[in-house]
């Protein structure tokens, strides 16, 4: 079993970006982003309904980095603590080494390679730090911006999942997407 143990919070900076946690005062942008019909488009999930079911979120987020269970970060430029999008490593499965990337990133923000720079830093993480084996994504059929940025960062279609997915009357179809470790740069993986 892979011990998950994250004592503080993982900040990330890299060339442009600041990868922090998120905080209750990032609810308004938070609540913005998650319900900006853009970024939200493929999601297949009802928009919150008020700002108070984010803030709730943000406490689950703390909740889970004490457990292992995940960690979500708030991306901003590094001139600047503004919340401008999300990555977080989810339903980390300590038994098999895995876990689910996710990301959201605001309009404004798109095709500047934000979101690449910010998934790589995180798969370092997931990788070295946490020593994952491997890394899963699950994008709609249609998201080809999302897909184009999985592939960029190695990640490679391994599922096609037909209509397995029901929101608002419609069944559409799934992509999974997986990144190994390179063994050759990270020493074997103790198992209980």
């Amino acid at each position: 079993m892979l011990p998950v143990r994250i004592e503080r919070f993982p900040t990330i900076k890299t060339q442009r970006l600041l990868l922090r946690e998120i905080v209750v005062s990032d609810t308004e942008k938070l609540f913005a982003l998650r319900n900006n019909p853009a970024v939200t488009r493929y999601l297949g999930r009802d928009d919150d309904k008020d700002s108070s079911a984010v803030e709730g979120m943000i406490l689950k987020m703390h909740r889970d980095l004490e457990t292992g269970a995940g960690v979500q970060w708030g991306i901003c430029l590094s001139d600047s603590n503004e919340l401008i999008g999300v990555v977080c490593l989810w339903q980390i499965d300590k038994r098999h080494h895995r876990a689910e990337i996710g990301f959201m990133l605001r309009p404004e923000s798109w095709r500047q390679g934000i979101m690449s720079e910010a998934l790589e830093a995180v798969l370092t993480y997931a990788f070295h730090t946490l020593r994952l084996h491997s890394l899963e994504a699950n994008t709609s059929v249609a998201n080809l911006a999302s897909q184009a940025v999985l592939i960029k960062c190695g990640f490679v279609q391994e599922a096609h999942f037909r209509e397995n997915w029901h929101y608002n009357g419609t069944f559409t179809d799934s992509l999974i997407f997986c990144k190994l470790i390179d063994v050759a740069a990270q020493p074997p993986i103790q198992s209980d």
